[in-house]
C-alpha cells in the first residue's frame, strides 16, 4: 500500500452489525478497497460502489440521486483527477454542499481549520491505531 496513507486494522465485525453500524462498516471498508485499488489502478469499480451503499441506505432517495450529480459536476470542475496523483487533493467537506461556492484559494483553511477541532480522545472512531478501543 503507498505510504501516503496508514490502513487501519480490519474491524471486528461482532462490533460492526444493525442498520448503523453496518452501513459504516461496509462504506468504510468500500474506502479501504478504493484506496487498495489505486495501486491497481483500477479504484472506479469500488468507488463506484460506496454510492450503491449509499443508495441502498437511502433506499433510492430522489433527493440523494440530485444532491450526488450537483457533487459530482461540481468535484469535476474543480477536482478533475490527476493519473499522476491518485489520491488527489485534499478536499474541504463544505464541497460536499451544493448550496455553497468556495473560491479554492478558500479550500486549504477550510480543511486546516476542520482538521484543528477534531478531538481524538472523544471520537470513538478516531481512536489512534496503537491504541486498543476499550
Amino acid at each position: 500500500m503507498t505510504n501516503q496513507f496508514k490502513a487501519p486494522p480490519e474491524l471486528e465485525d461482532e462490533n460492526w452489525k444493525g442498520n448503523i453500524r453496518g452501513a459504516i462498516n461496509l462504506a468504510l471498508m468500500t474506502v479501504l478497497n478504493t484506496l487498495y485499488g489505486i495501486e491497481d489502478e483500477s479504484p472506479e469499480a469500488e468507488a463506484a460502489f460506496a454510492d450503491k451503499v449509499a443508495l441502498h441506505v437511502l433506499d433510492s432517495d430522489a433527493e440523494y440521486i440530485k444532491w450526488r450529480e450537483k457533487i459530482l459536476k461540481k468535484l469535476e470542475k474543480t477536482y478533475r483527477r490527476d493519473e499522476q496523483d491518485p489520491l488527489g487533493m485534499k478536499i474541504p467537506r463544505e464541497i460536499i454542499n451544493p448550496n455553497l461556492d468556495i473560491p479554492i484559494e478558500e479550500h486549504k483553511v477550510l480543511i486546516e481549520s476542520f482538521l484543528s477541532k477534531i478531538d481524538i480522545q472523544v471520537n470513538p472512531f478516531l481512536i489512534p491505531y496503537d491504541i486498543e478501543a476499550k
